[in-house]
Formats: structure tokens, C-alpha cells, sequence
């Protein structure tokens, strides 16, 4: 008798153990907490704390999510019960590669019998890759917690840029006179491919801005499949610039980098301060008795040629002058040089000096800004704002090697004429000379006969 007593306790004890490892029943550390989450909703959805058919929420990067959770303490209500101290609910987000995502309650105490109301809210960041995500949501104290665990599916908005990154040279500090330059790098996080983004630069408090355009973006799953290199998700504008006036006034001026895409109907923004210092007298950018001209602000040129503008000077004063180039911000994409190196400009003169840009090999397509310093000693007379266009198609080619080219071919034309007329002339001598031979013979034999 005592041994099948034995027999049936042990199988009790198999029987809960097993039980208790499958999960049937089972009580954790956990579910012996002073209070239960009793109801969760994201974005106003409710889900089922105890279920496990909960519908998957759909979220957006960049979007912030609403988490409302419901805590209630456990046993009947006590108004003299001890209660618990240092509680806190927390929810996160896990997988994201770059931190943590998540939000916290502060500190709270909870009674037995009442419920408590946290609103948490989580922004989801913007360059999260899409998946499928796990939310959790838990409330713990120094000594106990309870967590509960829902499905969501992340996706891309449909249109989103953002701003990656701002350059401006010579930096957010400039003297007046100067020229502002900018760079602004764009990535496509949305589940569109965006064309034709307009990148603006602007100083509204001085009524001056530039503008750009970035041909194509593409989306970050786009990008993935692509083979072709022209295909980005991210992409850098051209140079922006905007000539400081001389005449501003020293001090602080808000600057506007704006991304308008979506076919014009959405705009995202970033400000900056610049500042800016008074401009110098000493170094004025012209002079009355001095007219400054270009034939072309702006020409086209391929990766390895070379583009040529022409400045004309005309001194109007009473004295020769002699006039310089100065050639700036080309070095980062390509060459430059000056001829002559100097010219005198008489009385009432005009003169000419020419600036050839040479774009590199390897240039990146796109518009480049350079600033060409015309002085008189060590003075600036004039500071002329440039642009290069680099691109695949036809471009400006190098005049001087045109020119060059052709006077060699003007050269053996001449030469091909001196020859033909050489010969002519050659043949003519000849056929006079024949002539008379024939002539001469005649006149011989008929004297001969008679």
C-alpha cells in the first residue's frame, strides 16, 4: 500500500512538472507581481494583452507612435494597503541598428485595486530599415516586472526626404563682399522615386538666394536592386552660392536650405546662422574710372577640356593702369590659368585678358562656381562670379587650340596653293620655251630651202 501511495505521489509530481514546463498554467515571476498590464493600445488600436491573434499595427518611419497602457494593481482595493513604490512602465522598440528606441513613465506608486494610465510615445526613426518589428511594453519595480510583446509592420512613408548633411565654404562666418558656397546632401527614405528636387539656399533677411536641382533619387530598396551607378538614394547638390553684399552691416543673418520635391508640394527645411563681418574699405570691388566686362558668367565644359572667358577691361581715367586676374575655388575640380599674366591698359584704352578653365578627368558632373579677382597692384578693382558646367555633352572647347589648329591648317592650305601655282607657272615657262624652240627650227629650215 505505501509503495502505490509513493507510485501516485511521484506521477503527481511528473505530471505538475511536466504541466508546468509546457506551459500549461504556469506561473512566473512575472505573474506574481503586485499588478498586471491589463490593456494596451497603439495609435488608438486596441490590442489584446491576453491574445494571441492581435491584429499586426502598421507603422511609418518617422512617424511618432502613441503607446497607452493600461496598469492595474492587484487584490481588492486598500486604502491602507502599503501599495508598491518605484514603478515604471516602459516601452521599446528592438532591432534597430543605431540605439535604442523607446520612452519611460516616471516614477509612480500603485495601489492595490486601482489602475493606473501611462501614455508613452516612441518616434520611430527615419532610416529604419522596413520589417517586421517587435513592440514590448513592461512595468517593473526595483524588485519585480511583468512585459508583454505585440507584432507591427514598419514601411516606408510614400514621399520623404530628409537632409543628410549641409557644407558651406568658407564656413558659417564670412566677410561682406565674399561669396557664400553651400553643398547639400539629400536621401530619399520614402517608398517613391522623387525627381527633379529643388534644392534652394536663401538669406530672406537679405532678399538673396540660389537655387538647384537634383536630377533623380532613388528609394533605398531601388537602390539595392540597381546596377546602374547613376541610380542613388542619396545624393549631394551642386554648388550653391550667394555674394555676401559689400555693404551689409555686420552681424547675424539666418540662412534657409529648403528641399521642395513631390512635384512642388512638399517642402522640408533646415536653418543656419551666418555671420558676417563688415566689409573693408580698402578693398573696394570697383572703381569709376574703370569698366569691367565678361563675354559669358557661365559656359559648358567637359571632364578633361577646357573653357574660355574673356574679360575686358577700359581704363577711363586720366593715368595707365595695369590689371591682374586672380583665379579662386577652382583647384577642387579643376585648373586654371591666366594669359597674359598682366596687361597695361593706356588712357581711354581697352584691353583683354582671358581665363582657361581646365575641368579634370575625373570632375563630377554638375555646376561649379569660381571667383576671378581682377586687381590693379594689390587692390581689387572687381570680384566676378563664375559658373562651369560640367557635364557628358558637348562643351566649350580650348580656343586657343582652335585658333591654333587653325592657322596649321590655313597654313598648308596656303602652302597646297603656292605649290599649284608653282607648277603653273612652271608649266607655262615650259610651254613658251617650246614654243619658240618650234618657232626658231622654222624660220631655220626655211632658210635652209630657199
Amino acid at each position: 500500500m505505501k509503495k502505490q501511495l509513493k507510485s501516485v505521489a511521484l506521477l503527481f509530481i511528473l505530471l505538475v512538472s511536466v504541466f508546468t514546463g509546457a506551459g500549461i498554467g504556469k506561473v512566473s515571476a512575472a505573474d506574481a507581481t503586485a499588478y498586471v498590464i491589463t490593456n494596451v493600445q497603439v495609435n488608438d488600436i486596441d490590442l489584446d494583452v491576453g491574445s494571441d491573434t492581435n491584429p499586426v499595427v502598421h507603422l511609418e518611419r518617422g512617424e511618432t507612435a502613441t503607446v497607452e497602457v493600461l496598469l492595474q494593481g492587484r487584490g481588492s482595493y486598500d486604502q491602507n494597503a502599503k501599495g508598491v513604490d518605484n514603478v515604471r512602465v516602459r516601452a521599446w522598440l528592438g532591432g534597430y541598428e543605431y540605439g535604442d528606441v523607446s520612452d519611460e513613465s516616471d516614477i509612480f506608486k500603485v495601489m492595490p485595486g486601482q489602475v493606473y494610465r501611462k501614455v508613452l510615445r516612441i518616434n520611430v526613426p527615419e532610416d529604419i530599415r522596413t520589417s517586421d518589428y517587435t513592440l514590448y511594453v513592461e512595468a517593473f519595480d526595483d524588485d519585480d516586472r511583468t512585459k508583454v510583446t505585440f507584432k507591427f509592420d514598419l514601411a516606408e512613408q510614400r514621399h520623404s526626404l530628409v537632409i543628410q548633411d549641409v557644407i558651406f565654404n568658407p564656413g558659417l562666418e564670412i566677410d561682406a563682399g565674399k561669396t557664400l558656397f553651400s553643398s547639400v546632401r539629400v536621401e530619399n527614405l520614402g517608398d517613391k522615386k522623387e525627381e527633379d528636387v529643388k534644392v534652394v539656399m536663401s538669406i530672406p533677411e537679405l532678399g538673396l538666394s540660389a537655387k538647384t536641382y537634383i536630377d533623380q533619387l532613388v528609394t533605398q530598396d531601388q537602390e539595392d536592386k540597381t546596377v546602374r551607378d547613376s541610380e542613388e538614394s542619396s545624393m549631394s547638390s551642386d554648388e550653391l552660392w550667394i555674394k555676401i553684399p559689400n555693404d551689409v552691416k555686420a552681424g547675424e543673418y539666418e540662412v534657409k536650405i529648403a528641399i521642395v520635391y513631390d512635384r512642388g508640394h512638399r517642402t522640408i527645411e533646415e536653418s543656419f546662422l551666418l555671420n558676417v563681418n563688415g566689409g573693408q574699405a580698402t578693398t573696394p570691388t570697383t572703381q569709376a574710372d574703370t569698366v569691367i566686362t565678361l563675354d559669358s558668367v557661365s559656359q559648358s565644359v567637359e571632364a578633361g577640356k577646357v573653357a574660355v572667358y574673356k574679360v575686358m577691361i577700359a581704363n577711363l581715367g586720366n593715368e595707365a593702369k595695369t590689371f591682374s586676374l586672380e583665379v579662386g575655388d577652382v583647384g577642387s575640380w579643376g585648373k586654371a590659368r591666366v594669359d597674359p599674366a598682366f596687361v597695361t591698359v593706356m588712357p581711354d584704352q581697352t584691353a583683354e585678358l582671358f581665363v582657361a578653365v581646365t575641368a579634370n578627368e575625373d570632375a563630377v558632373e554638375g555646376s561649379k562656381a569660381f571667383i576671378v579677382n581682377v586687381k590693379s597692384g594689390s587692390t581689387i578693382v572687381k570680384q566676378l562670379n563664375l559658373q562651369a558646367d560640367v557635364d557628358g555633352e558637348a562643351a566649350v572647347s580650348d580656343n586657343y587650340s582652335n585658333v591654333r589648329r587653325g592657322l596649321e591648317i590655313g597654313f598648308i592650305v596656303l602652302l597646297i596653293i603656292l605649290v599649284i601655282l608653282g607648277l603653273i607657272i612652271a608649266g607655262k615657262k615650259l610651254g613658251n620655251s617650246g614654243e619658240r624652240k618650234h618657232e626658231e627650227m622654222k624660220s631655220s629650215e626655211t632658210r635652209s630651202y630657199y
